[in-house]
């Protein structure tokens, strides 16, 4: 009996601290003494393409809201099943001018559901009012109020201590539950909303990583469309993958980004500031940050930030996350400094060799222990190997691979860059066979150039191997010293000289440093599996 009640002081004293702290709620409140809240659920976001039947003789406008679906779930599995479908709404009015065939738009996860009925006030302070549906993302969250001329927008503020008793404000907040939450003043800091008023509230249902969709699953209009009063007959997809979706954040990560947020103190100066600040936005996974180099467009402000960021889910951030994050950094940002928000450059890195297996060990299941441990090393949101700041070892990936049972050892014979060409000036719409690369043995550390000498031919040059001949699309080239081999296929639509397109090699086999602003993932592995180790071995005493 001792020991039980000791165990119990024991516990209760550890929900005190935030290292020790083991139930979501005791961290909920021990990060609000630091201004600190935890993200519920976060809706992904995506840039969809809308395209017409024919071009049309006068504009065609689709209206901010506008609701699509997914035609798959998350797993890309056909869904006949309408709790199923995954909603997204557009953010802006889209304006397909005449005579034009298509424009895009971006898209956000969710549903919006408008003046739902939160209850009536009783008049008393600090009236508390929960939102009846879940998940919803905080950001869209707009609350009225009825005190009989009809609803009135009350501001949503992040505390109420500067504040007076005639501010029709309030402040919102989630539970451990992730419900939400919207509390009202006392008369002293906000108004009490009067006896018998209604309060409403409009926002967006959805949120988590199952919004992280793939290409071209966004293709249902559900929203009714129509030109001069007839339908309209128009399609819709998203050409990259939705990205920027998550689940409520996690009690292990908020230890780490609740005391990193106290280093910015919401105010970015140094790049630290910019990555710390944008690391912890939601739909963010991994931020970088550059202060003072030219990269972007605007020469002229006095402070140039090149933001790198990767969204949670991996991919190409959208350009609605780009635009939120940009809004986000304004108000923290020192006056005249100028940030661009910028795509990461991901370097995908080729994997080869063979895997040993111990003589009592089933291949099949050691080739599936494999693949997820290579797939967790690549993980963009939760491996502690990826980062912008992170190089590919080869004796990080021989260790992931040597500790997983059934494996004796593992002889790596391509540890390398996998080429990942940057279009740099390309008017044309040639592109390579992503399937032809060959890299040699001798391959070094250098950047590539391949540029357009008329519409068909091209030169090859390395920074490192210096000119390596001329190419013509659609033919396979080999450079003289044998170190790349590829097909640049030629597109519907011709290029012009002097178009150039650059990628990079690396050694065969050896650690991969990456530039700024790249981030590695996974590219092609291949692994041939052999039965000969002798097992594990056992000692007698």
């Amino acid at each position: 009996m001792g020991d039980i009640i000791h165990f119990y002081i024991d516990r209760m004293a550890a929900e005190s601290y935030l290292p020790t702290a083991l139930t979501r709620k005791s961290v909920v409140n021990l990060l609000k003494l630091i201004d600190y809240q935890m993200r519920g659920y976060v809706s992904s976001s995506a840039d969809v393409t809308f395209t017409l039947s024919t071009p049309l003789i006068d504009d065609v406008t689709i209206a901010q809201g506008t609701l699509l679906k997914t035609v798959c779930d998350r797993a890309g599995s056909q869904v006949d099943d309408f709790s199923n479908n995954i909603y997204f709404e557009t953010t802006s009015e889209l304006v397909i001018p005449a005579g034009a065939l298509e424009r895009s738009v971006s898209v956000i996860q969710g549903k919006t559901t408008e003046y739902a009925e939160l209850g009536i006030s009783d008049g008393l302070a600090n009236q508390r009012f929960t939102v009846p549906e879940t998940p919803v993302a905080a950001s869209s969250l707009r609350v009225y109020v009825d005190e009989g001329a009809g609803p009135q927008e009350w501001e949503i503020v992040d505390t109420m201590i500067e504040n007076y008793g005639c501010d029709t404000v309030c402040m919102t907040f989630e539970d451990d539950q992730n419900n939400v939450h919207v509390q009202f003043g006392d008369n002293g800091q906000g108004k009490i909303p009067d006896p018998g008023a209604s309060v409403l509230a409009t926002y967006r249902v959805g949120g988590g990583e199952v919004g992280n969709v793939g290409s071209d699953t966004i293709t249902i209009i559900e929203s009714p469309l129509s030109y001069n009063g007839s339908p309209l007959t128009i399609t819709v997809t998203n050409p990259l993958a939705a990205s920027g979706g998550e689940d409520p954040q996690t009690i292990e990560n908020a230890r780490l980004e609740g005391p990193r947020s106290l280093r910015a103190l919401y105010r970015a100066v140094t790049a630290e500031d910019f990555e710390s600040l944008s690391g912890a936005f939601e739909g963010v996974a991994q931020a970088k940050a550059e202060v003072g180099e030219w990269r972007g467009s605007n020469k002229s402000a006095c402070c140039q930030v090149s933001m790198f960021i990767v969204p949670v889910g991996g991919g190409m951030p959208s350009q609605q996350l780009k635009d939120d994050l940009l809004e986000y950094l304004d108000s923290r940002k020192v006056e005249c400094t100028c940030v661009e928000i910028f795509d990461p450059y991901y370097q995908p890195i080729d994997l080869r060799g063979t895997i040993v297996v111990y003589n009592n060990f089933n291949v099949d299941d050691v080739r599936i222990a494999v693949e997820d441990h290579i797939a967790a090393y690549f993980d963009a949101d939760d491996s502690p190997y990826t980062g912008f700041d992170k190089n590919v070892y080869v004796s990080d990936i021989t260790a992931v691979i040597d500790n997983i049972d059934g494996v004796d050892h593992v002889d790596f014979t391509d540890i390398t860059r996998h080429p990942a060409p940057t279009y740099v000036q390309w008017t044309g719409d040639a592109a390579f066979d992503d399937d032809e690369w060959v890299i040699g043995p001798d391959s070094k550390n250098e950047r590539w150039t391949v540029t357009m000498i008329n519409p068909t031919e091209f030169t090859v040059n390395g920074t490192v191997s210096g000119y390596q001949g001329n190419g013509t699309l659609d033919v396979p080239f080999t450079s003289t010293n044998g170190n790349i081999k590829f097909v640049l296929n030629a597109g519907s639509s011709g290029n012009l000289a002097g178009d150039f397109v650059e990628f990079k090699t690396s050694e065969k086999l050896a650690n991969v440093i990456m530039d700024f602003g790249e981030f590695f993932t996974e590219g092609d592995t291949e692994f041939t599996f052999v039965v000969g180790g002798p097992g594990p071995r056992t000692r007698c005493v």
